[in-house]
């Protein structure tokens, strides 16, 4: 299991991802706003997405929990 975090403090400005989805590993699982600037949250690995702890439109803190993949 792996547990994708928030890089930074940012907006989460879109979910591309939610429980049950198969990703790949560069793919992008969400955009986060920073400094004005969207970024790219990327998988690190190849699985399924098995949780999604945060909704499109909210803040996020760095570190924050985002997604679980198995």
């Amino acid at each position: 299991m792996k547990t994708i975090k928030a890089p930074l403090d940012g907006y989460l400005t879109s979910m591309n991802v939610s429980a049950g989805d198969v990703v790949q590993k560069g793919q992008v699982l969400a955009i986060i706003l920073i400094l004005k600037m969207e970024n790219p949250v990327l998988s690190d690995r190849d699985g399924i997405v098995r949780e999604v702890f945060v909704k499109k439109n909210s803040r996020v803190k760095h570190g924050q929990p985002l997604i679980r993949i198995d």
